[in-house]
């Protein structure tokens, strides 16, 4: 249905999206989205007395100042030699203003970008399809301040995409202290740490009664340093666990000593400064 309409290229289309990258921000004067009155979820959907309760589109005007992140991948802003767009729309999160103490939720993006104003963050709950013709009279605004944090915002999109359904256990006694970024970092716990990956026994990791952590270090010195410290933070962890699961060894490991069917067998649980669960 959407490849029989697609329209070519308007030249200014095509001059605009070749402006445009993921993690720009864009403005976005408003929210839109489908409804269930019937049983709502948000403030928004909520029926007023004697109006319909069927699913309807709502949409929340902001004011002209408000904005929004381009989550779209770069290549398929711009994509280059297509004569007419296979992707006509982009897609964008609401950006707002929230003071935030420590590690933010997983959902929500801190832009440090310059110009923008302090504790922007972009909410990633909702993407919202906008054509790229709204960026004919955009101008671009980088979302952050160097290549490193653009880079992030793609690892992070990724694995949102991608990240495996853990069981509750393994949520609230391992990845939920793991977010606690300023004492993991006091404790000197994340100093040449690449990643952080999480192993289990048994085929489904939903249902898994025994997980623990894999460290991924930079190099064989920072291996060494970091296992003392690792060892006996996971081993707070077991304390008052339940009978019925089990806390597997915390395992330091480098690049290079890592196997890939290892790796392969793990999920991500922190990556590059950023909790992903």
């Amino acid at each position: 249905m959407v490849d029989e309409r697609l329209q070519p290229w308007p030249p200014e289309v095509r001059e605009a999206v070749a402006r445009f990258r993921q993690g720009d921000v864009i403005r976005l004067p408003s929210i839109f989205y489908l409804a269930c009155p019937r049983y709502p979820l948000w403030a928004l959907s909520l029926p007023t007395p004697g109006e319909d309760t069927d699913p309807q589109v709502i949409e929340s005007e902001w004011s002209s100042e408000s904005l929004g992140l381009i989550t779209s991948q770069t290549c398929d802003i711009a994509e280059d030699e297509r004569p007419t767009p296979r992707k006509p729309w982009i897609q964008v999160s609401p950006v707002y203003q929230r003071h935030i103490t420590g590690t933010p939720p997983m959902h929500m993006v801190r832009l440090t970008g310059v110009g923008l104003t302090p504790d922007s963050y972009a909410d990633l709950r909702i993407e919202l399809p906008i054509e790229k013709g709204w960026l004919v009279d955009q101008t671009p605004v980088a979302g952050f301040a160097d290549a490193e944090q653009f880079r992030m915002l793609a690892l992070r999109l990724a694995l949102q995409r991608r990240r495996e359904a853990f069981p509750t256990w393994v949520v609230e006694r391992i990845c939920a202290p793991l977010r606690d970024e300023a004492a993991l970092r006091a404790l000197g716990l994340l100093d040449g740490v690449e990643e952080i990956r999480l192993a289990f026994e048994g085929d489904d990791l939903s249902s898994t009664r025994a997980a623990g952590l894999m460290i991924l270090a930079v190099g064989e010195e920072a291996r060494e340093a970091l296992t003392p410290g690792w060892s006996d933070w996971c081993e707070s962890l077991a304390e008052g666990l339940s009978p019925e699961v089990h806390l597997l060894p915390v395992v330091v490991l480098t690049a290079d000593t890592m196997r890939a069917r290892e790796y392969r067998r793990t999920a991500p649980v922190w990556v590059f400064s950023a909790p992903v669960v």
